[in-house]
């Protein structure tokens, strides 16, 4: 009934999003409802502050249902031939993944984290190379500011000075890792891991006993991931396909 209101002009997107409980929106019919209001409002600003919400409150109620019906509406939209709809808001999504690596406190943060990292990278490796390239440009600025900071710190320290802030430093980790499996699915690297000997400008350079270590815990990693589930993934996912498909040529 309020999908036929929200056609007619009777009821906003606001309104709508005030409707829907926290089981609603992990119901079967909940997606398709929400994506069509969101599409039929035209209020992006609005799904774009629901990404915000549910993507870094570590136990919003809900799950992560309504986190996963935002994401899907975005892939909607590039797969429609909109993807400037979503370039319009790219560095407000961009800025929520930074905030999000280093928010990660518990499995349910990390859960969120790695369904916005599967989106970010399925829209850079199908839909925009430019967006891809925004994408790793702003990864590696962020990467240079935090080491900037932390040698600062390291190099001067003062008794005056307020306690060394471990956000930064401990999101570095997370963004040397997205970079490199950026990377591997751009390139088609196999196993999911391309080194990040662009991405990085040679800036990581492991030996070969860490190489194989890195290797082993990726192909883990990505066997996690597969048993996740749909109630976790994306139905698009370019990451996903692509270490499907390494594994059918294996095959």
């Amino acid at each position: 009934v309020e999908c036929r209101r929200i056609e007619g002009g009777n009821t906003g997107v606001a309104e709508f999003l005030d409707c829907i409980s926290p089981d609603d929106a992990r119901g079967p019919v909940a997606g398709p409802a929400l994506r069509m209001a969101w599409r039929e409002g035209g209020d992006m600003s609005a799904a774009v502050r629901l990404l915000h919400d549910h993507a870094l409150a570590a136990h919003r109620e809900g799950g992560t249902g309504m986190l996963k019906h935002v994401l899907e509406f975005f892939l909607d939209l590039c797969a429609a031939g909109e993807v400037h709809v979503l370039a319009a808001f790219w560095i407000q999504i961009r800025q929520c993944h930074l905030r999000m690596m280093g928010a990660v406190r518990c499995a349910d943060s990390l859960l969120r984290l790695e369904m916005v990292e599967d989106f970010l990278i399925t829209v850079a490796a199908d839909y925009s190379v430019h967006m891809a390239l925004e994408l790793a440009w702003g990864l590696l600025a962020d990467l240079e500011g935090t080491g900037h900071a932390a040698t600062a710190q390291t190099t001067t320290p003062s008794t005056n000075s307020p306690p060394c802030d471990a956000t930064p430093r401990s999101r570095r980790y997370f963004v040397v890792r997205f970079l490199c499996e950026l990377e591997s699915v751009l390139a088609r690297h196999d196993g999911g891991w391309g080194g990040g000997a662009t991405a990085l400008r040679g800036g990581l350079r492991p030996s070969h006993a860490q190489e194989v270590t890195i290797q082993n815990a990726m192909a883990q990693l990505q066997r996690f991931r597969a048993a996740a589930g749909p109630p976790h993934q994306l139905s698009r996912s370019a990451r996903r396909h692509a270490v499907e498909g390494d594994g059918e040529t294996q095959g």
